[in-house]
């Protein structure tokens, strides 16, 4: 796909941006992290209920080029805040802070702007409409659309450092001054894949020239040795649609999936998704933040392959913040989720945050938009991983981690690396690993969570008849620590259950992976780094017990979107 010098600018400015936040018990402390920091906030509370909590913002190389020039959109920070009484015990977990619903009753800087989620086929926002385009919250009018967190974007045009500013929320449910709390903020780089003018979208790498990624989405039930993508529009999300998958049931064979509702986010609205995976200093912060009983669901042992989350006893820390979490199966990546206010992607919004709009697509490319693709395997001299580690890679580039290849240098081993490191001031988008849109680490390190097309098949979640929506949790979960209907404000979730056992050669698996890991086989090509692959969507399995429910994998995490 051809990338203008702008594009190219966007690219070359991604460097990583990620919030690592610190557990205190009852002192307020600042969210530092390589390039995105968020200061101490500063609260005040109310003689009866609600209050302001204030804190700084800043990072590096943020972008908004949604009226510019190609790809027409922009990087955002996701807001949500927490608070707990000091007086409180272990076994009681952080309150979600719910937002004052007037827009003006928060103070947000000039160079900052408040924008609106996508929430078409979701629920209704407060002004009981629906959009499929995100929007400055001030064009919607005096309200914010939802009170359960803030995604604030840059408003200059172009690429450029965020200077640290001042943003002061208005907090409805802040316990009255008598009660001493413990206040966090917690933020998500998130970018935006937006619908744009160009309503079309590639599914499956299929051009007739050969054969398509494994399992791959096609444009026909007729089985071809070179087949075509399918192409979505508008279309799709409006109505029933039919989706054709090639080798399913078998090889040589096309599984049909009719009516897939209109419901299931295709990939042609826009949708917010996390610039980098989960990491370890996210997944920290989550598990202090959750009451006793839920961490001990949430925690996965002392397992190696890299992870360097302790997790002995509360609170729990890393040495390695940076780092993306593996061993995450998917009532983890659920309930985070569900914890933060946000939603897990369809597989379809997976190849449109890699691949962009269009009728284009690459054989067998990966989310970089080529077939190139170089394993990184060496760190950098002085080949100490403390969050600012580089890897040494040649040409042709197309850098990623895969390959089950020790590491030479820093911590050694197996297993996953920190997230965004590819991406440098001076390096191209291929160089990046970076997506279209800008969107990082897509392929290799660890494969990501998405909820699969044939999860239309079966009633999933917990209600009868019930299929994914872009529905977003409530910052709840139950006494267990699983995301369930409790999760959600209309109480009826349409997320599949968190407990679910996967079957090999299936398709009727509810939620499967892409992207490949850090143990994806080195081929030539890496085949599951691939944007179209479904190997691990349909041959779950790979690993030992990772299609077993509760089970975790160590190749596995993943990231979400709203």
């Amino acid at each position: 796909m051809r990338k203008n010098k702008l594009h190219l600018q966007l690219i070359r400015s991604l460097k990583l941006l990620f919030v690592v936040a610190m557990f205190l018990f009852m002192v307020p402390v600042s969210s530092e992290a390589n390039n995105l920091i968020i200061g101490s906030p500063v609260v005040t509370q109310n003689a009866t209920t609600g209050g302001t909590v204030k804190f700084t913002i800043s990072w590096n190389n943020a972008w908004n080029v949604s009226s510019v020039s190609a790809p027409f959109n922009w990087d955002a920070v996701w807001i949500t805040v927490w608070f707990k009484p000091c007086s409180a015990t272990a076994a009681t977990a952080y309150t979600h802070g719910t937002l004052t619903g007037t827009l003006a009753s928060h103070t947000i800087p000039a160079s900052l702007q408040a924008m609106a989620s996508v929430n078409a086929n979701g629920t209704a926002n407060s002004y009981a409409g629906f959009i499929s385009e995100s929007v400055p919250m001030s064009t919607l009018g005096a309200n914010l659309d939802f009170t359960d967190g803030i995604m604030l974007s840059p408003t200059a045009s172009g690429v450029a450092n965020l200077a640290s500013c001042t943003v002061t929320l208005s907090i409805a449910n802040l316990p009255a001054n008598t009660i001493p709390i413990t206040t966090e903020v917690f933020g998500l780089e998130m970018v935006y894949v937006p619908q744009g003018a160009t309503t079309t979208l590639m599914v499956g790498d299929g051009t007739g020239a050969g054969a398509a990624a494994s399992n791959s989405f096609v444009s026909s039930n007729v089985f071809s040795a070179t087949p075509t993508a399918l192409q979505l529009g508008t279309a799709n999300e409006t109505g029933t649609s039919t989706f054709y998958i090639t080798n399913e049931p078998a090889a040589g064979n096309v599984q049909t999936i009719n009516n897939v509702p209109a419901a299931f986010p295709k990939g042609i609205y826009g949708f917010y998704t996390m610039k980098h995976e989960i990491t370890e200093g996210n997944y920290a912060t989550f598990l202090n933040m959750l009451g006793t009983a839920q961490q001990t669901t949430r925690l996965f042992g002392a397992l190696g392959n890299r992870n360097q989350l302790t997790q002995a006893a509360a609170p729990f820390s890393t040495t390695r913040p940076w780092r993306a979490q593996n061993w995450l199966n998917w009532g983890d990546i659920s309930a985070f989720l569900a914890w933060d206010c946000l939603r897990p992607i369809t597989e379809l919004e997976y190849e449109k945050a890699c691949r962009g709009p269009g009728t284009t697509t690459v054989l067998l490319g990966y989310p970089w938009g080529s077939t190139t693709i170089t394993q990184a395997t060496t760190f950098a001299a002085p080949a100490v991983e403390n969050g600012s580690e580089v890897v040494l890679v040649g040409a042709p580039s197309g850098d990623c981690v895969y390959g089950n290849t020790a590491w030479t240098n820093g911590d050694a081993g197996l297993g996953p690396a920190r997230a965004g490191m590819f991406a440098q001031a001076s390096t191209s988008q291929t160089d990046a690993g970076a997506s279209y849109f800008g969107v990082l680490d897509l392929a290799g390190n660890v494969q990501e969570w998405v909820v699969a097309v044939s999860s239309t098949n079966v009633n999933p979640g917990s209600g009868a008849n019930n299929i994914f929506t872009r529905q977003w949790g409530n910052g709840t979960l139950n006494a267990s620590g699983d995301q369930s209907n409790a999760s959600f404000t209309s109480g009826a979730s349409t997320w599949p259950a968190p407990n679910l056992t996967m079957t090999a050669t299936s398709v009727t698996n509810l939620v499967g992976c892409r992207g490949g890991s850090w143990l994806s086989p080195v081929g030539p090509p890496c085949v599951q780094c691939e944007v179209s692959d479904r190997s691990q969507v349909y041959t779950f399995g790979a690993v030992a017990n990772e299609d077993v429910a509760g089970a975790r994998a160590n190749i596995n995490g993943g990231r979400g979107g709203r």
